[in-house]
C-alpha cells in the first residue's frame, strides 16, 4: 500500500476461543472437528505496518491489524464475496497487486463451487478480477468491483499469482495462470492432467478498470522457432483465453515435476511465484 504498510490477504478463516493451558482451539466438535457454527469466513483481510527501521542485523518489526466483515449480529463473513448473492457460489482470493503510485489494488480469485464431498466439497470454476474502487478510504469502508476472466474454468486460470514487472512498482504487471487439460473422473469431480505455468501481462490501470480483452497480453509460443517465444495481444473478439496465441499454444513458463494428474498443487503457491518472478 506504501513504503511502510502492505495489505495482507487470508483465505479461510476459522473464529473461535484458544485456550493457551491446553494449547487447544476450544471451537472443534468430537474427534477434533471444526465447528463452523463458531464462525468461518472465505475471505478476511490484515494490515502490517512496519513499526521498527531496519538497521544492521536486525529483524523489521510489524504490528498487524486484522480487518473482518459481520453480520448484524456479529457472525463472521467473507470480506470479498460475488455479486450474484443468490448463488452458492464464493470466492477464495489467492494474488493480487497493489501500485501505492496510482492507488490502485487488483486481487484474483478462484471462482469456487460446492461439490459433493468425494470431490472434496468444492470445485473451481474459473477466476475472478476484483478492483477496489476507493482505496484511499478506510479498509473497512472499502467498495470494489468485479468480472469474470473470459475463457477460464477447472483447468485454465489466472489467480496463481501477480508482481510488478520490474518487481518494484511498475505499470505493468505479470499475471500468472495454469494451463491444464480438464476432464471428469468416474466421480463427476474435475481432473486436470498435463498443467504447467503460464503468463501474461496488462497494465494494472487497465486491470484495476476491469479490461481485460485489448488489455492483456499473453506469452505465446512462436511458430518461428521451437525455443522462441512472443508476446501477443488479446482482441476483443476472443472467446478463448489464448485463442491470439499462434495455434493456440502459450509458453510454459514452467511445468512442475512430480506433478500428477489431478490436484496438482501449481495453483496454490501464489508466493513462490510471485518470488520466482523477482
Amino acid at each position: 500500500l506504501n513504503q511502510t504498510t502492505s495489505l495482507w490477504l487470508f483465505g479461510d478463516t476459522l473464529f473461535g476461543g484458544f485456550d493457551s493451558k491446553t494449547n487447544t482451539r476450544m471451537c472443534t466438535s468430537s474427534g477434533g472437528i471444526w465447528n463452523m457454527s463458531c464462525g468461518f469466513a472465505h475471505s478476511t483481510l490484515g494490515i502490517l505496518t512496519q513499526s521498527s527501521s531496519l538497521e544492521t542485523n536486525q529483524r523489521v518489526a510489524y504490528d498487524v491489524e486484522f480487518f473482518v466483515n459481520r453480520t448484524s449480529d456479529k457472525a463472521p463473513v467473507p470480506f470479498f464475496s460475488p455479486p450474484n448473492t443468490s448463488s452458492p457460489n464464493y470466492w477464495w482470493v489467492v494474488s493480487g497487486v497493489a501500485s501505492y503510485a496510482t492507488q490502485d489494488i487488483v486481487l484474483m480469485a478462484q471462482v469456487i463451487a460446492p461439490a459433493p464431498a468425494v470431490c472434496f466439497g468444492f470445485a473451481v470454476e474459473g477466476t475472478a478480477l476484483i478492483s477496489i474502487d476507493n482505496v484511499m478510504d478506510p479498509l473497512e469502508q472499502w467498495k470494489y468491483s468485479s468480472m469474470e476472466v473470459p475463457g477460464t474454468g477447472a483447468c485454465t486460470n489466472w489467480f496463481v499469482g501477480m508482481t510488478h514487472s520490474d518487481g518494484k512498482d511498475s505499470d505493468e504487471v505479470y499475471i500468472v495462470g495454469t494451463n491444464g487439460i480438464a476432464s471428469v473422473d468416474e466421480h463427476g469431480c474435475h481432473v486436470c492432467s498435463n498443467s504447467s505455468v503460464v503468463l501474461a501481462r496488462a497494465n494494472i490501470t487497465d486491470l484495476r478498470n476491469l479490461k481485460w480483452n485489448d488489455a492483456v497480453e499473453f506469452w505465446c509460443e512462436d511458430d518461428s522457432s521451437d525455443t522462441s517465444s512472443s508476446w501477443f495481444g488479446a482482441s476483443s473478439s476472443s472467446g478463448k483465453w489464448n485463442s491470439d496465441c499462434p495455434n493456440n499454444k502459450l509458453r510454459p513458463l514452467f511445468t512442475p515435476t512430480n506433478c500428477g494428474s489431478s490436484n496438482c498443487p501449481i495453483s496454490e503457491m501464489s508466493l513462490f511465484y510471485n518470488f520466482y518472478l523477482g
